[in-house]
């Protein structure tokens, strides 16, 4: 059985028997950008607004990625930008 969680920040994690799998943990937030994309919306268009703070696309060479613009103070969660960099 496996158990995946959606954080605040955009971010996946997928566990098989309470061991993390990277390869299968895409950022719920990049799936969607490139869902858009599929779907000929471009993600650039938009604004995106996460429970940690608003969120800015940007184009990479493989794509687009994205950080926040104003990640919300006072938050007891851990803070990650959603950038592999």
């Amino acid at each position: 059985m496996f158990e995946v969680l959606f954080f605040h920040n955009g971010n996946t994690a997928y566990l098989e028997h309470g061991k993390q799998v990277p390869e299968l943990q895409n950022s719920w937030f990049e799936l969607y950008i490139k869902f858009l994309e599929e779907k000929g919306i471009d993600p650039l268009d938009g604004t995106y607004k996460l429970p940690a703070g608003d969120a800015e696309i940007f184009k990479t060479e493989d794509g687009y990625n994205w950080r926040f613009k104003n990640e919300r103070p006072n938050r007891k969660y851990q803070k990650t930008n959603g950038s592999k960099n």
